[in-house]
């Protein structure tokens, strides 16, 4: 999964679901480490980036189960301001 961001920062939101189990016993992770899970399986962690990088997400259930998620974030190029350090002049002769 590849997402694509036009800034320095991004949000990443989610739910962990475990279908056999109870969701207490489910432990979610974000490049190794742990994040809070909400009573619902609601998720949510924003981050900041100097550039594109890998994200992985991973959830062990209550039944041993691993499942992982690989995120690619582009960061997308941004436009520079053009600045004109050129002087231009014009001579208009009307008759």
């Amino acid at each position: 999964m590849t997402m694509e961001i036009s800034k320095d920062s991004y949000k990443i939101e989610g739910v962990v679901s475990d279908k056999g189990g109870s969701l207490e016993k489910v432990r979610f992770l974000i490049d190794g480490r742990p994040v809070k899970v909400k009573e619902d399986g609601g998720f949510s962690i924003s981050r900041k980036s100097k550039g594109d990088e890998e994200v992985w997400l991973t959830a062990y259930d209550s039944g041993g189960n691993t499942t992982d998620l690989q995120i690619n974030v582009k960061v997308l190029s941004t436009a520079t301001p053009f600045v004109n350090k050129d002087n231009y002049y014009a001579l208009l002769i009307g008759n």
